[in-house]
């Protein structure tokens, strides 16, 4: 067994040999200061680099906002977006689909990004509200939405047909 103790594979450095079963287990110390069980495989091949600090740096750097997750957990205007963009898909749930998509209700090609959405109408307020289009049967562009409560919603929404079945 090749001893690889002090040597650095990515952000980890091998502090010590653990144990040996089927694979060869070293103790790691990630720059983070975290401490780490690493199979010597995974460190020479390249597929552990670190704790898994890394990764979430990588993440974060992709996120340019970062709100799509807080502590696990998305903020409520992230949730209010993405669910915005997955009605008006063509794709979404039929019983979802006959009242947005099929429509032609559609969100505005300036807001399928993030973070042009978030400029223009801002964080959401409070709990209680949620994206509203002034006109219903107009998509979501930012001269056609607002943020309101359940009440103001429903004096825009639209007016239900009934279907009597004989």
């Amino acid at each position: 067994m090749k001893d690889v103790t002090g040597k650095i594979f990515g952000r980890l450095k091998v502090l010590s040999f653990v144990h040996r079963r089927k694979f060869s287990f070293w103790r790691c110390q990630c720059k983070c200061g975290k401490i780490q069980i690493v199979r010597l495989d995974s460190l020479t091949c390249g597929h552990t680099q670190s704790c898994g600090c890394l990764c979430i740096e990588k993440l974060k750097a992709k996120t340019i906002h970062g709100m799509a997750r807080r502590s696990q957990k998305r903020s409520l205007t992230y949730s209010i977006w993405t669910n915005m963009k997955d009605r008006c898909r063509p794709t979404a749930d039929p019983m979802r689909r006959k009242y947005y998509a099929d429509r032609g209700i559609k969100v505005c090609k300036r807001w399928r990004e993030f973070k042009n959405f978030l400029a223009d109408m801002g964080e959401c307020p409070k709990s209680k509200t949620s994206i509203d289009r002034i006109n219903s049967s107009k998509g979501y562009t930012p001269s056609n939405c607002r943020w309101a409560d359940w009440t103001e919603q429903a004096q825009t929404r639209r007016p239900r047909r009934c279907e009597v079945k004989l």
